[in-house]
């Protein structure tokens, strides 16, 4: 169970409670608590924790563990890098408690998961965690926790049978909060109030498209006008995810993301391994009524095969499906995209994405940057869709804008001679009905 969202929600609290219950109630119990760093755990957790036992527990700060007469016992530790959860291999814990989960990479999280079993006949092993959004491991606690099921319904896993829920933290639930906390959150800069008041997951330190947000680009599905032209893209998968997104385009240039077909084997970044044609028929029923002007995709699907035999592209061919390359240029695509992010002239974004695309919403917005190569996304994530959104947004590339700025008087007044001097009227000779579409030339 994962207790996370916004600052001063009480998630510490929440984790030295749960432990201390654990060690009371069930004789026996081995507990790990863990934080990245043995100081954040000392200042965070066992500070606060102490005071609360009394003489109920002995603390030896030698071992950093805390001992109850009933042979219980929490063992506080720390896991900054896969060599420190190492040191746990050996051992066996029937509750695993983490504090601010999205400072901890995917690898160590999984090693300390490993150590959660039991011998104590009829108990369940269990995790808990809290984490604000966030940090280094933002997009796999999300993709854990987050995505898989709405708040506070358990998710089980298909392959493991292990269930998983996550609980939303507002600073609102805590009635202990000191209200003028509350008002420092509120000064704080927009990106990090969104996390760290309203618990938004949407928004993260190092997000590669900060500006993304559900309540400006996303739509609810609706028929869309028959006669705006509509187009495909791809980002092809096998082992990996494949990507295919369906676009119309309205009257002023608009892209319209209505559609998505994600080939995913249940888990992140897993693939369903369908082939070309097996894609191509899925993409032939979905598109069945609707007049699909063309369709891009990742050049490499055009390179032939090594064993000689047909490209991607031939055998999506074959099976009635044509591609043409798409442009592959990675930080010229991130830029269409933060362009089309913008609000245009008349306040919207020229891109709009269905609320129906779940695998968009539920990985571009939390793609960060590259650490070495800052102007680009971190390849090494969930990127496929953004991948394919790249091919689509750079098949029909709109202008960088500068923003608008009203002209003063005095300028529109210049701007008025100076037009009026190129079509050669004057004062006494003001534009007709017909000078309008040369006057806009000049």
């Amino acid at each position: 169970m994962l207790f996370g969202g916004a600052a001063g929600g009480g998630k510490t609290d929440a984790l030295i409670m749960r432990a201390l219950l654990r060690a009371e109630q069930v004789p026996g119990a081995h507990v790990l608590f863990v934080r990245r760093t043995y100081p954040e755990l000392e200042m965070s957790v066992i500070r606060r924790l102490l005071p609360m036992l009394g003489r109920a527990a002995a603390y030896d700060g030698s071992r950093h563990v805390l001992r109850w007469p009933n042979g219980s016992a929490i063992q506080f530790g720390y896991a900054e890098r896969y060599e420190d959860a190492l040191r746990y291999q050996s051992a066996e814990f029937d509750m695993l408690v983490i504090d601010e989960l999205t400072q901890f990479p995917e690898d160590v999280f999984g090693l300390l998961l490993s150590r959660l079993r039991t011998t104590i006949p009829g108990l369940r092993p269990i995790l808990r965690a809290a984490t604000n959004p966030g940090g280094p491991g933002h997009a796999w606690v999300r993709a854990r926790f987050i995505d898989v099921a709405p708040p506070g319904e358990r998710y089980t896993d298909p392959e493991t049978g292990r269930t998983r829920r996550f609980i939303p933290s507002l600073v609102q639930d805590n009635p202990h909060i000191d209200p003028g906390y509350v008002a420092r959150l509120q000064e704080l800069p927009e990106m990090l109030r969104r996390a760290l008041l309203d618990g938004s997951w949407d928004v993260a330190e190092g997000l590669a498209f900060p500006e993304l947000s559900r309540e400006v680009h996303a739509f609810e599905p609706w028929p869309l006008p028959e006669h705006w032209p509509r187009f495909r893209a791809l980002d092809w998968g096998y082992a990996r995810p494949y990507s295919v997104g369906w676009y119309a385009v309205d009257e002023d240039g608009r892209l319209w993301r209505y559609r998505e077909l994600y080939g995913w084997g249940g888990r992140p970044d897993v693939g369903s391994q369908e082939t070309p044609a097996e894609v191509a028929r899925r993409i032939l029923e979905a598109e069945r009524g609707e007049r699909v002007a063309y369709g891009v995709a990742d050049p490499a699907i055009f390179a032939k095969a090594q064993t000689g035999g047909p490209s991607v592209a031939e055998e999506f061919l074959r099976a009635g499906v044509a591609w043409r390359p798409g442009d592959h240029d990675r930080l010229a695509g991130a830029m269409q995209l933060h362009q089309r992010l913008r609000p245009s002239a008349d306040g919207r974004p020229m891109l709009l994405v269905s609320t129906g695309c779940l695998h968009f919403w539920r990985t571009v917005p939390s793609l960060v940057l590259d650490r070495h190569r800052p102007e680009d996304v971190d390849t090494g994530q969930e990127d496929h869709v953004y991948d394919e959104v790249r091919y689509a947004l750079m098949s029909r590339p709109i202008a960088a804008t500068a923003p608008r700025r009203e002209p003063t008087p005095e300028e529109w007044r210049e701007i008025r001679a100076r037009a009026m001097q190129r079509l050669a009227l004057t004062d006494t000779n003001p534009p007709r009905k017909d000078d309008w579409l040369r006057w806009d030339s000049a």
